[in-house]
């Protein structure tokens, strides 16, 4: 059978650990997904309507969508990370084969490493730094990733990231903020990004690896792990069952937007009990 897109989801039942692990903590492969690694391999293998066959050529692409979606604008490793990291460039087939995928973890951890020393350094220095900028000199800061180059150095880093602070600082300066204003917004920002990696676990590590192999298939095609899933399902059929509220994000806290109006599924009823 032809398919233009599909979308797996693997073994749902299964009991997998989902605890959000702290940002200052390595993350290691869940056990339980190395079934799911080797069944994943097998699927694409057999029933993508490509019929591929995951071998090193899809390996170097892969690792390139996987180094891409950590670090999609280039503002957390260095062009020398990226040459150590590429000794695993043609290990991404065999390790989703093997249902041994180390190999993902060894990368995102350093990549979690150059983060949260980048962002907590940020934030530290942010107000000093907003206060020092002079608007009146004329400098170009390059937001395409694609035509950017990796920093080679610390400094190089540094200065691209005291440019795109300047920029952000400059828009809600024009947009009419004061400074300790465009202080505690670009704060919130970064404090943000730092929490949003701290609720980062291994099975959303996975997730990412194993649609780096897919990607490298074609761009319709996606693995899900089961939270996912459940959100994909939501957003396509455009219906909650939950606890009956629409939920937003309000710097730190949730609030409850509004509430959904209908019948209650039993799930529902269960979180109300």
């Amino acid at each position: 059978m032809n398919y233009k897109r599909f979308l797996l989801c693997l073994l749902t039942g299964y009991a997998f650990a989902s605890n959000s692990v702290s940002a200052y903590e390595e993350l290691q492969p869940p056990h339980e997904y190395d079934q799911v690694s080797k069944e994943l391999v097998e699927m694409l293998e057999s029933i993508h309507y490509n019929r591929p066959q995951i071998d090193d050529t899809i390996s170097a692409k892969a690792f390139d969508y996987y180094i891409d979606s950590l670090d999609p604008t280039k503002s957390f490793f260095l062009k020398n990370d990226i040459e150590t990291l590429s000794r695993y460039k043609y290990s991404f087939d065999d390790a989703l084969r093997n249902g041994d995928t180390k190999v993902a973890y060894v990368i995102y951890n350093l990549f979690l490493k150059r983060l949260e020393k980048r962002l907590l350094d940020l934030q530290e220095n942010l107000p000093e730094m907003i206060k020092s900028f002079d608007y009146e000199i004329d400098e170009t800061l390059n937001g395409d990733p694609e035509t950017q180059e990796w920093a080679k150095t610390e400094e190089q880093l540094d200065d691209y990231w005291r440019k795109r602070i300047k920029n952000r600082a400059l828009v809600l300066k024009l947009n009419g903020e004061d400074e300790e204003k465009i202080i505690s917004t670009i704060e919130r920002r970064y404090k943000n990004q730092l929490k949003q990696v701290d609720q980062t676990n291994a099975v959303d590590i996975f997730q990412t690896f194993a649609n780096s192999v897919t990607a490298a298939l074609d761009p319709h095609t996606s693995y899900f792990a089961p939270r996912a899933s459940e959100t994909f399902n939501i957003n396509m059929s455009l219906s909650l069952e939950g606890i009956g509220a629409v939920l937003q994000m309000d710097d730190d806290y949730t609030k409850v937007v509004r509430l959904v109006p209908g019948d209650f599924s039993s799930n529902s009823k269960r979180a109300f009990s």
